[in-house]
């Protein structure tokens, strides 16, 4: 029958009428704000029948929808599947979509598609879940071209935009311009209308079943509705109103850094999303000519680096925020132009790894290649008298598939697994001998690889051995870096009968072998630091390492259990008759298992200040290094770029030379200065944390003859102290603390350059472990041989070993940073290192505060108008470093007095330090006084009052040890804020810097940090 247009127009009913547009329950609220309201509705309505007499056409009523995602017709909602159809005539109006969508239509939603729904419905936590849960891929285009980002920034969905911004989402690159953008939106609507005023043409001459047109007219109208949606907040919308934050550094010699951070936010602004920062760089100071640009659209890396740039090139730099709509001003950085400088340019040098590794490299593919020419030829001739070194197996070229070959291969794995034997694997350790065991977690480390006993598996390696193990144990410790040439070394063990060195290295080997095939792993990980040893002489070797698919490593005398359940068996020890049982190694697997993560783990980007210090035995050299990190010496974080530059290289080394006094009468450079502060403060932190006193701290020296590289982002400047190794049988500061530990040389070599140099050190221990091993063979040949052709056969084999060592120890000796640094520092005579009383110009660590204070308290009073001057001028930069998260960076000392004057502050005293909370001290301060200095200022002060004289214990705790355990606290109004060390008071903001300021116990006010009375910082 014929049906009137009129009767399907819809009408728009309050939310608690029956006919609504509902959301799960009943409601438009899934709407954003500025379009879910009267006037946007009722211009909606007015252009909507303003088209209701499109053009006739006819249309295929069983036409699908081309559209595959959640703006598509077929992938809608579920709420949009529920709205009602109203027959009624009214003008200015708009048609309904009836209450259920056919079941042959429904579908379940599944990432992506579900990723767009839950945008669409402005559910945050569902997209917060569907992010993290599911591995959905964020940049995928939908049917319309847009990504999940797209969707959500012409939302105005501005908690959602920065949640996908933080996974990594971006817009569609095909949108360069807004104009672009537009386009393609007006496109769409284009078509969304045109269909629209077809199935409504259709619908009126057609005299069949309309079903089908009803649900597509529905469909094509809820399309058009939800475009119109974002095209209303994509016009609306606004680009950035604030450039980033911008700092360039040098990163070498010919390369440069562009750190961005977001703009700071003010009181009035709206709250904008920033998607994306562009940086330009140019020779030209107005930017006429461009050199380069990048666009930087993953908001979890800002950092930009321009390479390739030739020596004493200057650029200019200037960056801009962006978003979907345009692009805010240009920002530019202070200072304005950087160039290109590395330490390396004061003497020329090249980086201490330079080539190391692929020469390496080169040398073990020389090796194995004259090895596998060898064994070919020793097949050949049916003999093995002039084996090369490393002569491995011959190697058996591919066939070709055969079904009977299959077969029986087939055939004799399983005869094997039913008549052999499974490796001998043993639940108790008795007697004297060498034994082998792997600790095997999982990537969660929440389980470890068992056996069916619920035991580490451990197998005996040599029932005897001799008292000095460690040549053979640091062999094998090169060995477990990578476990590749395994078989290539039994072979070559094989041919070595008498020496015993070569016996015990090819039973570990063995053992080894059979830990793999227990196991299943091939990669058993690195061996532990120091074998585990009791008093009977048993040694136990423990092999730690993460295993990442566990269903590789599963065998049948093997299982995983859960770490806990693992951890319990330690209750049940009882073994007193036992020498050694794995047992014991049960209380420590989580302690083992934090220590080879944080074995290989490496420190962010960064220039790190280290603190060297190495103890002797009558056997070991060890280094102290810290329980978290055992492949880095203690150390603190100086600043974020790596690199130190020519400049500021020189002014540190300049303390230590004969005419240092006059140079620093010079004027500093601002690069200078910032790095001058940075250090200072990293220096101060370092021996707090390490707690050394302040009359100890200023016998140090900073190690000023090279920059520690351990790679491109990693960098260390020493600091050590007058006597570098402590002897045996003494004391030092790190003896009672049990966050260090001393780890032999070689291990700490292992630990830190498999981190961080991980190419150069497997090549090296390949090579090292298989030329010894050789080497070793060769040797005992020798001594047994009777003829003498046999005897100049070896003797030329063993030149050819000696010759491919020693390419080896040279390359290797340039690696050895630490042997290098602990020569030079023990070497009186060379007078290495810049004494921490120089570099700070005093004798006691209270006149580095009290020096720098009466200096610009001096200076400010006799340049008072230069100030006023000064900061008339320099006012944009000023604020733009108070906004900065970095450390001010003054010109020079003498620029810094001229536009600073001091400022008292009252300081408070606590019960907590025996004072009335009336009571007070007055301090003097700048911009470069931290948290720190006014500790030290405040505890000074205090000890000279009243109550401090007659009292011992505020005595002992305002005393220069115990000043570590003092914090200062801000306080205003009900809020509570501890102040970091390093922080500047002058420098807090609103309300902050209206505050009463308190010296607390650091305990107290950490506790009341963790109960929300206060925070850090």
């Amino acid at each position: 029958m014929l049906i009137k247009e009129s009767k399907f127009r819809f009408s728009w009913y309050p939310r608690n009428k029956r006919y609504s547009l509902r959301r799960r329950a009943s409601s438009l609220d899934f709407l954003p704000e500025a379009i879910n309201n009267s006037k946007v509705i009722q211009q909606a309505q007015q252009q909507y029948a303003q088209q209701n007499g499109g053009t006739q056409a006819n249309h295929n009523n069983k036409a699908s929808s081309p559209f595959a995602r959640t703006t598509s017709m077929s992938q809608r909602s579920p709420f949009r599947k529920k709205v009602s159809y109203q027959a009624e005539q009214a003008d200015n109006s708009i048609s309904g979509v009836r209450e259920l969508r056919p079941k042959g239509l429904k579908r379940s939603k599944s990432g992506l598609d579900a990723l767009f729904d839950a945008i669409e419905r402005q559910e945050f936590s569902e997209v917060r879940r569907l992010i993290t849960v599911h591995d959905v891929s964020l940049n995928e285009l939908n049917g319309d071209s847009f990504t999940p980002l797209d969707v959500a920034l012409m939302l105005n969905e501005t908690d959602i935009s920065n949640l996908l911004l933080h996974y990594g989402a971006k817009e569609n690159p095909a949108f360069h311009e807004p104009k672009e953008r537009t386009s393609h939106l007006e496109s769409l609507m284009e078509t969304a209308e045109e269909n629209v005023n077809n199935y409504k043409t259709t619908l009126l001459n057609y005299t069949g079943d309309t079903k089908e047109n009803e649900r597509q007219l529905r469909e094509w109208e809820w399309r058009l509705y939800f475009l119109r949606i974002m095209q209303n907040g994509f016009t609306n919308a606004e680009p950035p109103s604030q450039p980033p934050i911008i700092s360039t550094a040098p990163l070498s010699s010919d390369s440069i850094v562009v750190t961005l951070n977001a703009p700071t936010s003010r009181e009035n602004d709206t709250k904008e999303v920033i998607t994306k920062y562009r940086v330009e760089w140019s020779k030209d100071e107005n930017f006429n000519t461009m050199e380069g640009h990048e666009l930087l659209e993953d908001k979890r890396h800002l950092c930009c680096t321009i390479p390739s740039l030739p020596k004493n090139t200057t650029l200019y730099v200037r960056a801009q925020s962006g978003n979907h709509k345009g692009f805010s001003m240009y920002g530019y950085p202070e200072p304005r132009s950087v160039s290109p400088s590395s330490w390396h340019e004061l003497d020329n040098s090249l980086p201490r790894y330079h080539g190391v590794s692929d020469k390496l490299h080169h040398l073990v593919d020389d090796v194995l290649s004259v090895s596998r020419k060898q064994s070919d030829k020793s097949s050949d001739d049916g003999s093995d008298e002039d084996t090369p070194p490393c002569e491995a197996p011959p190697v058996r070229s591919p066939k070709t598939k055969n079904p009977s070959r299959k077969l029986v291969k087939s055939m004799s794995k399983y005869t094997n697994l039913i008549f052999n034997s499974a490796p001998k694997l043993l639940k108790k350790i008795k007697g004297r001998g060498i034994y082998l065991a792997a600790l095997l977690y999982n990537t969660d480390q929440s389980k470890v690889l068992v056996t069916m006993d619920e035991n580490l598996p451990v197998v005996e390696c040599d029932d005897n051995h001799a008292k000095l193990f460690n040549q053979e144990f640091y062999w094998f410790s090169k060995t477990s870096c990578t476990w590749e040439d395994i078989q290539h070394m039994l072979y070559t063990s094989t041919k070595s009968h008498s020496s015993q060195s070569v016996h015990i290295r090819r039973k570990l080997l063995e053992s080894a072998l059979v830990l793999m095939n227990a196991t299943g792993v091939n990669d058993l990980g690195p061996i532990h630091d120091k074998p585990f040893r009791d008093e009977h002489g048993s040694v136990l070797l423990l092999a730690v390492n993460c295993v990442k698919k566990i269903s590789s490593s599963k065998t049948m005398t093997m299982k995983w259990i859960p770490v806990q359940k693992f951890l319990k068996k330690s209750t049940h020890s009882s073994n007193s008759d036992s020498v050694m049982v794995p047992e014991r190694l049960i209380p420590c697997v989580q302690e083992q298992v934090c220590a080879h993560e944080g074995s290989r783990t490496k420190l962010p980007k960064g220039l790190y200040l280290g603190y060297l210090k190495l103890r002797t035995s009558m056997d070991t050299l060890s280094i102290i290094v810290p329980n978290a990190h055992t492949n880095v010496l203690p150390h603190v974080k100086i600043q974020d770029v790596p690199n130190v530059t020519k400049d500021q290289w020189q002014w540190l080394k300049s303390f230590n030379d004969i005419n240092g006094l006059v140079s620093h009468t010079k004027e500093s450079t601002q690069s200078e200065s910032m790095f001058e502060r940075r250090l200072k403060i990293a220096i101060r932190k370092l021996f707090n944390a390490l707690n050394i006193s302040t009359d100890v701290a200023l016998s140090h020296r900073v190690y000023d003859q090279e920059v520690i590289e351990l790679d491109s982002d990693v960098m260390f400047i020493l600091i050590f102290p007058n006597e570098v190794c402590t002897p045996p049988n003494q004391s030092d500061n790190f003896s009672s603390s049990s966050a260090y530990s001393a780890l032999p040389v070689q291990s700490f070599e292992m630990n830190n350059m498999m981190t961080y140099q991980p190419k150069l050190m497997s090549s090296y221990c390949r090579l090292s472990s298989i030329l010894e091993l050789e080497n070793l063979s060769v040797q005992q040949a020798i001594r047994e041989s009777i003829c003498h052709d046999e005897t100049r056969t070896l003797k030329n084999k063993q030149s050819r070993l000696s010759n491919y060592q020693q390419n080896v120890d040279d390359l290797w000796k340039v690696s050895r940073w630490i042997f290098d640094t602990l020569q030079s520092c023990q070497e009186k005579n060379l007078n290495v290192g810049v004494p921490l009383n120089t570099l700070f110009g005093v004798t006691s660590w209270c006149d580095v505060i009290n020096n720098r204070l009466s200096l610009t308290s001096q200076a400010s009073v006799n340049s008072i108008p230069c100030a006023l001057s000064d900061r008339e001028r320099d006012s944009e930069s000023i604020s733009s470093t108070e906004t900065s998260n970095e450390l001010p960076s003054p010109t020079s000392p003498s620029a810094t007095a001229t536009v600073t004057t001091p400022v008292s502050l009252k300081i408070y005293g606590t019960e907590e330090i025996g004072f009335q909370a009336t009571k007070y001290t007055t301090v003097t301060v700048d911009d470069n006084t931290t948290a720190l200095d006014i500790v030290l200022l405040a505890a000074r002060q205090f000890l000279s009052e009243p109550e401090s004289l007659n009292s011992e214990p505020i005595k002992e705790l305002l005393s220069e040890k115990n000043l570590k355990n003092l914090a200062l606290v801000v306080v205003a109004g009900s809020r509570e804020r501890v102040l970091r060390d390093e922080l500047h008071l002058l420098k807090l903001q609103n309300p902050w810097e209206k505050g009463t300021i308190y010296l607390r116990l650091k305990k107290e006010a950490i506790r009341a940090t963790k109960w929300g009375l206060s925070t850090t910082v």
